[in-house]
């Protein structure tokens, strides 16, 4: 549990933010995330590193979803569904004090067309509030239409993939305006609807 004390450090400065994801095809396993399509998130203002398991992005939470856009994007270009888990951190205690603002330099490529099936997980951490703060969450999803039902430890969202995906960065930029740390896991399908 995170010391309140350390939530005012925040409060004056962008949290260090990022996202970890893993994305996948329903056929053939892992895509091939090379150092070319790496290199395009960086018109996103993020910075991003490839490990033997999965990407880890760097920065502020609309360009960690800008790219996110781009990713899953590329990803339905050449596949009709993909499976994306994605972990984000939003003013952890222990990263660095504070992060830089990159511009967005190219928008990211829309999902028009394509759905999301998505279960998301929020954790508001060093609040004694949480479950406010959760079911504040559930509320704003349903106030956007993409809420179905929950499930154990997480709650069921589906619809248009560029609602899912600014749903999420709602409710995750929310959870963390006044908490310390906020911890946010989601594990999405995406698809191209059929036409």
């Amino acid at each position: 549990m995170e010391d309140s004390r350390n939530n005012s450090r925040h409060r004056n400065k962008t949290p260090f933010s990022g996202c970890r994801f893993l994305l996948s095809n329903t056929e053939a396993g892992a895509f091939p995330l090379t150092r070319e399509a790496l290199s395009s998130l960086n018109a996103h203002g993020v910075t991003s590193r490839l490990d033997d398991i999965s990407c880890e992005m760097i920065g502020p939470p609309a360009n960690l979803f800008s790219a996110l856009h781009e990713v899953l994007a590329t990803a339905l270009n050449t596949h009709p569904e993909a499976l994306c888990t994605m972990s984000f951190s939003r003013g952890c205690p222990g990263e660095r004090d504070g992060m830089g603002v990159m511009p967005i330099t190219n928008p990211p490529s829309r999902l028009v067309g394509s759905s999301l099936d998505c279960e998301v997980s929020l954790y508001p951490l060093g609040v004694t509030d949480h479950m406010a703060r959760i079911h504040r969450a559930i509320e704003h999803c349903k106030a956007a239409g993409v809420y179905r039902h929950s499930v154990h430890f997480a709650s069921r969202l589906t619809g248009p993939a560029e609602r899912i995906l600014a749903t999420l960065e709602e409710i995750f930029t929310d959870a963390g305006e006044d908490a310390g740390h906020v911890v946010m896991v989601a594990v999405c399908r995406a698809r191209k609807d059929q036409t």
